[in-house]
């Protein structure tokens, strides 16, 4: 007579961040096991795991976000998600009882985090149209204007390249240069639209080569509206962007509709972006923490209604299958970034 065992449960243990030994506890008894539930200086109780095989002892949030956090992580997630829905750093703290030292502490280890996300979260993203636009800003311990350069996919709407510099040429290369680690070239030819910004032909010309058709929009504004919008293939056959255009799904003519728009909710979305505003970052850097930060937000967690459906432009790109949440955003551990990778200024 044969004896049918049962059917192991699942296990809720946390992965060990010191070695992949948990990961094989399909195949074998889990390796890490529960080792003591030590109470905080807030008298919470904290469950502490132990790998068998590194002797390791962490717990479930240790390097993640919430790993050392003093308060609630519900707390947490509200202010991340006031931050970027266009609350000011003093106004998340006076509707949570923070500090707005506390908030900006929790902003910065949010995209810190948020910028390791993209790195592993983001990369060869099916498309066949880019725009590209600039967005001036200010800091307040800068004189000189502050841009943000931006890049979206246009069918997916996935927001793709984010630089915060200058206009200086460095800047431009750099945006392109994380742009094209971003897409996957293999399908062929790329649509690249963008204004008439000279230093952006330039760094596709020698960024992308042939691998992209770049077509420039040019517009002339009287009292400050749009009165002409005159188009020009500056690198690359003028058949082939006229085949890529007639196989859009979104675009009927050369336009960059789609990165203006984001670059509205770009505004819109943090406080020290919008016009007369008394919420100025100090500096660049800050700007870009914040910017890494909505950059997750806008891709992964909140649903976009332009695409037809309740999906997020990660979704629409084939990068996840769900919308994720803040919480599973922070509970992921991703790997550090070399010294070389990030924003260099």
């Amino acid at each position: 007579m044969s004896t049918t065992l049962p059917r192991p449960r699942a296990s809720k243990t946390p992965a060990c961040p010191a070695c992949r030994a948990s990961l094989t506890r399909r195949l074998e008894p889990s390796q890490v096991v529960r080792h003591s539930r030590p109470r905080t200086a807030t008298r919470r109780v904290r469950q502490r795991f132990r790998c068998r095989a590194c002797a390791t002892t962490f717990r479930a949030t240790t390097g993640t976000v919430y790993a050392r956090l003093r308060a609630s992580q519900e707390d947490f997630d509200r202010a991340i998600a006031l931050a970027t829905e266009g609350m000011s750093q003093a106004a998340v703290g006076r509707v949570l009882g923070r500090s707005p030292s506390t908030i900006s502490r929790w902003i910065a280890n949010a995209a810190k985090h948020a910028e390791r996300f993209t790195e592993t979260r983001v990369h060869d993203v099916p498309t066949r149209e880019v725009q590209i636009d600039e967005l001036r800003t200010s800091t307040i311990l800068q004189a000189t204007p502050t841009w943000v350069h931006t890049s979206v996919a246009v069918e997916s709407r996935l927001w793709l390249g984010l630089r915060v510099g200058t206009r200086a040429f460095r800047h431009v290369k750099a945006h392109l240069n994380e742009l094209q680690s971003r897409l996957d070239l293999a399908p062929g030819p790329l649509l690249i639209v963008s204004d008439g910004y000279a230093y952006t032909g330039k760094g596709l010309k020698a960024i992308f080569r042939s691998a992209c058709v770049h077509v420039e929009v040019i517009k002339r504004f009287e009292n400050g509206k749009i009165v002409r919008s005159n188009s020009r293939v500056v690198q690359g056959a003028p058949w082939r962007a006229k085949e890529i255009l007639h196989k859009s799904l979104s675009s009927r003519v050369f336009n960059t509709s789609f990165v203006e728009r984001l670059n509205l909710t770009i505004r819109r979305s943090i406080a020290a972006l919008n016009r007369k505003t008394n919420a100025l970052c100090r500096t660049p850097e800050t700007l870009a923490r914040r910017l890494e930060l909505l950059r997750v937000y806008y891709n992964f967690v909140r649903e976009h209604a332009s695409l037809g459906r309740r999906v997020t432009p990660a979704m629409e790109a084939g990068l996840v299958k769900r919308r994720l949440t803040l919480r599973q955003v922070f509970m992921s551990r991703v790997p550090e970034l070399p010294p070389t990778c990030g924003r260099s200024r």
